[in-house]
């Protein structure tokens, strides 16, 4: 009897841990202010083709905003130096930041993850999403890993930045 209460004391410490734990990581780039080279105006760039591209990553995207939503929808590739340099990618998220007039992140989501993909394939998106009136302007970001052909893994990341 005090081993299956015990078994059930820790069972329920593990779930309020790992929900705790939730919690703390669904906001960690609330607040967080994007690099203005990486900021797309929606009132600039809504019904139009756009690229967004660094040395990892390019996005060939549109934005359609219909009152409070916003429609994001294109295809994201990666760009050449990975596709010379690494084998394949490990783990790689595209993120989409929704930003104030200020550039701040007020929400954002995953818009595409690849796990364990060449680096030459082609990966379309679209998302609907709600959005606040708040909301102004867009940034992309990503992070994710990549593997060489000898096994040598390199972390990457573009992400809005916090002021410590």
């Amino acid at each position: 009897m005090i081993k299956n209460q015990r078994r059930h004391l820790f069972l329920m410490l593990f779930c309020v841990a790992i929900i705790a734990g939730c919690q703390t990581t669904t906001a960690i780039y609330q607040g967080a202010k994007a690099e203005q080279e990486t900021v797309a105006v929606l009132q600039d760039t809504v019904n139009g083709q756009q690229r967004w591209q660094d040395l990892y990553v390019t996005v060939d995207y549109s934005l359609r905003q219909q009152v409070n939503q916003l429609v994001v929808e294109g295809v994201f590739t990666f760009s050449d130096y990975p596709q010379m340099n690494m084998a394949i990618v490990d783990d790689f998220k595209l993120k989409l930041f929704l930003l104030n007039q200020e550039n701040i992140v007020l929400d954002y989501l995953d818009l595409y993850r690849t796990l364990g993909n060449a680096l030459d394939e082609k990966m379309p998106f679209k998302k609907t999403l709600e959005i606040s009136p708040d909301v102004v302007a867009v940034s992309f970001g990503y992070e994710g890993e990549f593997v060489d052909e000898v096994g040598s893994r390199e972390a990457v990341w573009k992400l809005p930045r916090r002021s410590y």
